[in-house]
């Protein structure tokens, strides 16, 4: 029954790795440990989709621009955790056939943020407050 759940969130979302899935486990009723998820995740083959190192190496024949924006509120912080969220766990993994299915599939994903997936910074839980980013 758990590897079964694992399957089906790895693939519902192959860039949630073990700390993620075991939170929505547990929201789910599961209650595993992370080190029960690493363990069935290896035992089933499953590997999270992730910006490997040496990623995003500079190349010298392209300009750099300088980043003019201030970093004085906290806010940002969680605008950018949220628009990385969004680049690595949906936009990067999909090819989109057009304009029309992108958004409609960029809202599914900001609806899902917002009511599914569960946040490090709410220790592990779903937001059940007010909706973030929609």
């Amino acid at each position: 029954m758990i590897m079964k759940r694992i399957n089906e969130l790895h693939l519902e979302h192959p860039a949630w790795g073990s700390r993620k899935r075991r939170d929505r486990l547990n929201i789910e009723k599961f209650h595993v440990n992370r080190k029960r998820i690493q363990r069935l995740m290896h035992l089933m083959n499953i590997q999270t989709i992730y910006p490997k190192k040496k990623l995003s190496i500079k190349n010298n024949e392209h300009k750099v621009y300088p980043y003019l924006l201030k970093n004085l509120s906290l806010d940002n912080i969680m605008i950018e955790r949220f628009w990385r969220a969004l680049k690595y766990e949906e936009v990067y993994l999909k090819d989109y056939e057009s304009v029309t299915n992108a958004k409609e599939s960029i809202r599914e994903y900001i609806e899902n943020y917002n009511s599914f997936r569960p946040h490090e910074n709410l220790f592990g839980k779903k937001n059940t407050g007010y909706d973030i980013f929609l």
